[in-house]
């Protein structure tokens, strides 16, 4: 995309005379054709309906465009046309599309469909149509020769207004208040009065070739002889024009600037501008085309041109790249310095160039070698100073050439070179600064530290020259210093020893007196003698920036290397640095070839970003030098609508899917596919899209592509894919499109088969748990009969062993008592041993009568377990140092014998752990009938133990108690600690004895 020079230089006036192309309005053109899907090269017409699409008529019939893709529109086959060729196309206010096909017939197409148009004469060969305010079109039709009519045509009807016209009619035109206004060639204006045309007297608008409705509701008329413009009852000359009688005006469109574009067919394609002056385009590479049939103003401030040549766009871009001479043998552009004079300097590898205002051509003022320029300047009279590697300056005046030695004629090398505005050089060399005033003779650096204020010994970083011709210098340790445009001394605007200074690489002073610089990390801004700061990590520009610049409106704009131009509103900019919004959530506009630039690539060597005076920002790429009108920019930006995104198509497996409320994904699809596309007329690249697909992640992914996007392998369940637009001024979609969709689970994926076969799982684990309980319910019957029938034997055991004891062992000792104590008194020498061997008989005798009450204690077998207790409280008092206390109840009926001595069995077992271990003062026992259960308790304020530990370490004791319990239905426990004593608990349901003896 290169435009010529004096596109670049546009802000300066041009005369009414002067040559235009579409770059002095900020315009490229782009053409469509048939590599771009446009069937057929010739477009004859072009409208936009109210979606937004272009309809495009010509050679190989009707289209639609989208700015993606052309799609013919049939309507022949319908209408039983022949040829399908369109030449006009006219939308009337009802949004009704009137066509003239190649046949010369008339159709539209309506709610109902298309329709054929019904006319006097056919076929027509040539129609001149407008809208009519009262619905439908008025349209004027010659079918050949004589056969002129003008009519007014609505769909399904044909209104004639006249049948006396003549051939020479250009234009036509009915205004609200019912007038009907026409154009003849070569001839005023004319009236239609009841019928007839009727000419204007003294009108000066001739050669009327179309008419134009204004937005604000000016009607204009333009001819051969100039523009008019209907005022007060009288057609008032606008712009006189200076064209051919035979030249008509075939097309006329107003532009969201205000200005009017308008051509004949074949040539005199012009511009009205707003301060009344009327350019011709120059034709070239980026003009008019040379036959224009049709043109139009779309929603986006586009302008449209059918030729015979295909579809032309002429598009508003923010950035226009200069096309060097051809002298230059490369388009890199590595540094620009523009001068208060509006001079605009830039250093290429082939040389030196100057644009000047006015100037027809750029001049090409070096052609050294780039390895011998490191720096360069060149002040307002047109002098160029050079720093070359070998760090001579020389300056170049006209055809001379003059080098000016090094102070102390060293070799240093030279990093900066700056010209003011009085023509002075200011050069860095091994970190000094110097000046050179070309007004003293002979010519010679000075330094300047401790001169007009600047710091006396500090290194000089960086120096730049202001749009206002001020200066702003760079001192490592002593800050940044200004000087106002025309003054000698200088002032330091940062705080002292501010040691943010040494690492700024790129720094600007704004108009509004803020000072803007960046490093490596960092972008700061020095604010009522405060250093904010903000992380160009989190703007998204860490390690790009080559360049910064401020520009008249509030903005910052950043020259990158390899990312092209990157811009931020200063407010913004503010905010973060002051904490009030997060600086990730900035977001930058980012501007590269589909803006304009010439290239993405910046230079570090040079100032590869500047303003100039007249408020735009000049950009030196790898692919030529760039300029952008911020303030245009800005203005087009807030009238540009955000775009809307269409979801076109959503697939399963590659098969479609129709889109609606209840969009369901067959189950076990492998890839989901979403296509969506935002209409706008742009170039590649323009559009910056994010999508996110809820329920899978809630992040955005942002995307330049509109390539249908693949989702693998989809769990099911609910989804909303919603995706948003920015158009290329930043500007995003208000909501989010959304399509909503489920993808279908198979049938055992669904909830309810799901539950089922959960709780079909349950039942089956339920039952084999059941059978588990049972079988050990069973072992444990078995196990707990086992041991029932163990005790039972013990105590049957017990019980005969206590009988043998009682009642023969005892009775044959005491016998064998009572035969010893005859043979002493029969034998009075064997009295005294006859007597302690009596005496041994009878404490044996006390020791089994004893053992066999332990093995039933005849209390509990004739008396019941209440005696026994008492019984064992009795003996517990007799044989033991102890405080024995017995609170036992009277239980009648007796409890069976089973539960009578199992319940005793762990009295006497609780009572020996007492007197064995407890170390105890004092022992409880308790028997009580708590409604169904009989309760046994045991207490002692002993020693206590740790229950668990005993158990685990197999205590027969408190394992046989616990048993004992459990065999009769009861429970078991053992409440101990070190130091608090012991309380063992048996509680077992209350089943009375069914013997009558018990």
């Amino acid at each position: 995309m290169l435009l010529v020079a004096l596109a670049v230089l546009g802000a300066v006036p041009v005369s009414p005379a002067a040559d235009a192309t579409l770059a002095d309005f900020s315009r490229v053109m782009r053409r469509w054709s048939v590599d771009d899907g446009l069937l057929g090269g010739r477009v004859d017409a072009v409208v936009q309906t109210a979606d937004g699409n272009l309809l495009i008529g010509g050679s190989a019939g009707l289209f639609s465009f989208n700015g993606q893709r052309f799609e013919e529109v049939p309507f022949h086959s319908e209408l039983g046309w022949s040829n399908k060729g369109v030449s006009k196309l006219k939308l009337d206010e009802q949004g009704h599309l009137w066509l003239r096909g190649w046949s010369g017939k008339l159709a539209v197409r309506s709610d109902d469909g298309w329709l054929p148009v019904s006319v006097p004469e056919e076929p027509v060969n040539v129609v001149r149509w407008s809208r009519h305010p009262d619905g439908g079109l008025l349209a004027f039709l010659w079918a050949g020769d004589s056969h002129a009519s003008l009519v007014r045509l609505k769909p399904g009807d044909t209104e004639i207004l006249s049948l006396e016209l003549s051939n020479r009619i250009l234009s036509a035109q009915a205004t609200p208040d019912g007038r009907i206004w026409l154009g003849r060639y070569g001839s005023p204006i004319h009236e239609l009065v009841d019928g007839r045309p009727v000419a204007v007297p003294d009108s000066k608008a001739t050669g009327i070739g179309t008419f134009l409705e204004r937005r604000d509701g000016t009607l204009l008329a333009l001819g051969h002889s100039g523009i008019f413009a209907w005022r007060d009852g009288a057609w008032e000359e606008e712009a006189r024009l200076d064209l051919a009688p035979s030249s008509v005006i075939q097309f006329a469109v107003e532009d969201l600037d205000r200005r009017v574009w308008f051509g004949a067919r074949e040539s005199d394609h012009m511009v009205w501008n707003i301060d009344g002056s009327v350019q011709k385009f120059r034709y070239g590479q980026n003009s008019l085309p040379a036959v224009i049939q049709d043109a139009l103003l779309d929603d986006e401030g586009d302008l449209w041109f059918a030729t015979f040549s295909g579809l032309f766009q002429a598009r508003y871009v923010p950035a226009l790249n200069w096309e060097p001479p051809v002298e230059m043998p490369t388009t890199r552009v590595v540094g620009v310095r523009p001068r208060p004079d509006g001079t605009i300097w830039f250093l290429g590898f082939g040389g030196i160039c100057r644009l000047s205002p006015g100037d027809p051509e750029p001049v090409f003022e070096s052609a050294r070698p780039a390895a011998e320029l490191t720096v360069c300047d060149a002040d307002a009279a047109g002098n160029v100073w050079i720093g070359n590697r070998y760090g001579q300056v020389i300056r170049r005046s006209g055809d001379t050439e003059q080098i000016i030695p090094q102070p102390g004629n060293t070799r240093q090398r030279i990093y900066l070179l700056v010209v003011d505005n009085d023509g002075v050089a200011w050069v860095g060399w091994g970190g000094q600064l110097y000046r050179c005033d070309p007004r003293k003779e002979p010519l010679s650096f000075e330094p300047t530290g401790g001169s007009h204020g600047l710091p006396e010994k500090d290194r000089c970083r960086k120096l730049r020259l202001l749009p206002d011709g001020g200066m702003i210098a760079s001192f490592t340790d002593e800050g940044i210093y200004h000087r106002a445009a025309g003054e000698l001394e200088w002032e330091r605007i940062t705080p002292p020893r501010d040691r943010t200074v040494p690492w700024i690489r790129h720094f600007d002073l704004a108009s509004d007196g803020l000072l803007w610089s960046s490093g490596d990390r960092n972008l700061v801004c020095w604010k009522d003698n405060a250093v904010l700061k903000t992380s160009l990590e989190d703007l998204g520009l860490a390690g790009k920036i080559v360049g910064l610049a401020s520009d008249d409106d509030g903005g910052l704009w950043f020259a990158t290397q390899s990312d092209g131009v990157a811009y931020l509103e200063c407010s913004d900019l503010l905010a973060a640095m002051e904490g009030t919004t997060a600086a990730n959530d900035l977001s930058p506009i980012w501007f590269d070839r589909s803006s304009g630039l010439g290239s993405r690539g910046g230079s570090f060597t040079y100032d590869s970003i500047r303003k100039s005076i007249d408020g735009r920002i000049w950009v030196a790429t790898d692919g030529g030098l760039s300029v952008i009108d911020p303030h245009q920019w800005k203005t087009e930006r807030n009238r540009a609508t955000p775009p809307v995104v269409e979801i076109e198509s959503v697939t399963a497996d590659g098969v479609a899917l129709e889109i609606g409320d209840s969009l369901r994904i067959p189950p076990g699809t492998a890839r989901l596919g979403i296509r969506y596309a935002s209409r706008s007329f742009g170039f590649p690249g323009e559009l910056s899209y994010r999508y996110r697909l809820r329920s899978l992640s809630d992040d955005w992914v942002e995307s330049r592509s509109t390539d249908e996007l693949s989702f693998q392998g989809l769990s099911p369940g609910q989804y909303s894919f919603e995706v948003m637009a920015a158009n290329r001024f930043g500007s995003w979609s208000p909501e989010p499109t959304a399509v909503s969709f489920s993808v279908l689970p198979y049938w055992w994926e669904r909830a309810d088969a799901r539950i089922g076969i959960a709780l079909a799982i349950a039942l089956v684990i339920i039952l084999v748990l059941r059978s588990r309980f049972r079988v050990l319910h069973e072992r444990e019957k078995i196990r707990a009969g086992y041991s029932r029938q163990l005790i039972e034997a013990q105590e049957e055991e017990r019980k005969k062993i206590a009988h043998e004891l009682h009642d023969s062992l005892g009775q044959e000792m005491l016998v064998l008592k009572g035969r010893l104590d005859l043979a002493g008194m029969k034998n009075p020498a064997l009295k005294e041993p006859l007597a302690g061997l009596s005496d041994d008989f009878s404490a044996t005798i006390e020791r089994a009568r004893a053992l066999s009450h332990d093995l039933r204690p005849p209390h509990l077998e004739h008396f019941g377990l209440s005696k026994a207790l008492e019984a064992l409280a009795g003996d517990l008092r007799e044989s033991a140092d102890l405080q024995v206390h017995a609170d036992i109840d009277e239980l009648s009926p007796r409890l069976s014998p089973t539960r009578e001595i199992g319940l005793f069995r762990i009295a006497q077992e609780a009572a020996a752990n007492v007197l064995k271990h407890a170390e105890a003062t004092s022992i409880t026992l308790t028997l009580k009938l708590i409604g169904d259960r009989v309760v046994l308790g045991v207490r002692d304020d002993g020693c206590g133990f740790v229950p668990e530990a005993k158990r685990q370490r197999g205590s027969l004791g408190l394992s046989g108690m616990s048993e004992r319990a459990q065999l009769l239905d009861g429970n078991f426990d053992c409440d101990s600690a070190p130091g608090r004593g012991t309380v063992v608990t048996a509680s077992i349901p209350f089943e009375p004895s069914s013997s009558p003896s018990a």
